[in-house]
């Protein structure tokens, strides 16, 4: 942990196959005819109005397996939607695939404390991870397109 795009990726269902594909493809064009593109990895999207109390959405609407499965992160539609932008509109050379997800977990408790909970085999971390911060990484996205989540990234 955290989990980057270095990160091995495992197909586990024809979703998380289709998008090896789609990010084999992308690295075939920018190999073969220089087309420069984008891979973006997204968590759960949920919009979340302003007032509304974040972690407890996500609490409620979302199993126990799901999120573990998904290291307890998402994102705010509007964060989603301008990481796709930023996508189309900032200059870049090359295939990229970046993960864009908010800067903390849902679950509401230390970062670490879930890892050693749920991922116990986990001993090495590629870079501390402090308090509820999220177990994966979107320092890739920051660096090549200056992105990061400004919707809902403090928790209340």
């Amino acid at each position: 942990f955290p989990v980057d795009e270095e990160h091995p990726t495992l197909c586990s269902d024809p979703y998380s196959f289709s998008k090896k594909i789609n990010e084999e493809t992308g690295q075939y064009y920018w190999e073969k005819d220089g087309i420069s593109s984008i891979a973006i990895r997204i968590p759960w999207v949920r919009p979340c109005p302003p007032g509304q109390d974040r972690l407890k959405v996500q609490r409620d609407e979302v199993d126990t397996f799901f999120r573990i499965r998904n290291l307890w992160i998402w994102i705010d539609a509007r964060d989603s939607a301008r990481a796709f932008a930023d996508a189309l509109e900032k200059p870049y050379e090359g295939f990229h695939v970046l993960h864009v997800n908010d800067n903390v977990n849902t679950a509401g408790i230390p970062s670490r404390e879930l890892a050693a909970r749920f991922y116990p085999e986990v001993t090495q971390w590629k870079q501390p991870v402090e308090g509820m911060e999220a177990l994966i990484s979107c320092r890739k996205a920051k660096e090549l397109l200056g992105w990061e989540p400004i919707f809902n990234t403090q928790l209340d």
